[in-house]
């Protein structure tokens, strides 16, 4: 990990009366004596922050991670289970960037991807009436995407 290192330079200047002109303590004219003080040296340590992966990388990784997931859940029925899978989790970690190729795989492959997407998009179009019927919540998803979600993430 290469950390960002930046070192600052400074001159700190003390000030004080070295002698008082015209012999008198009292006179408020004295000449002033700024000698430099010690260089003190700062050391500024700024964290790498994570590089993103590419586009490329991402939809490996996320590709695989679906793949991992659908291999395990083939034979499972509970919504919670499916969303609480390790790879269903990596999936939704990797942010709101995937939103785009989680809709994408809710078009064209089904899954019960409705956790992540609220997750993700921070939005939930399904209505409460509509909760539980698989094909109706999908729909929302889709038209949701189509109307507003595409303009918010894909900008």
């Amino acid at each position: 990990m290469d950390d960002y290192v930046d070192t600052v330079s400074s001159y700190e200047t003390a000030s004080y009366p070295r002698s008082y002109v015209g012999g008198s303590p009292f006179v408020s004219r004295f000449k002033e004596y700024r000698p430099p003080v010690a260089r003190k040296k700062i050391t500024i340590v700024k964290p790498s922050t994570p590089k993103r992966p590419s586009t490329a990388q991402m939809k490996t990784r996320f590709r695989a991670l679906t793949r991992e997931w659908r291999d395990a859940m083939l034979f499972e029925s509970s919504p919670v289970t499916m969303a609480t899978h390790p790879a269903y989790q990596r999936i939704i970690a990797m942010g709101a960037p995937v939103l785009p190729l989680v809709l994408d795989e809710l078009k064209h492959k089904g899954g019960h991807w409705f956790w992540a997407l609220r997750f993700l998009a921070d939005a939930d179009p399904v209505k409460a009436e509509d909760r539980g019927d698989y094909e109706t919540m999908r729909q929302s998803w889709l038209a949701w995407w189509d109307d507003s979600g595409k303009d918010q993430y894909c900008a």
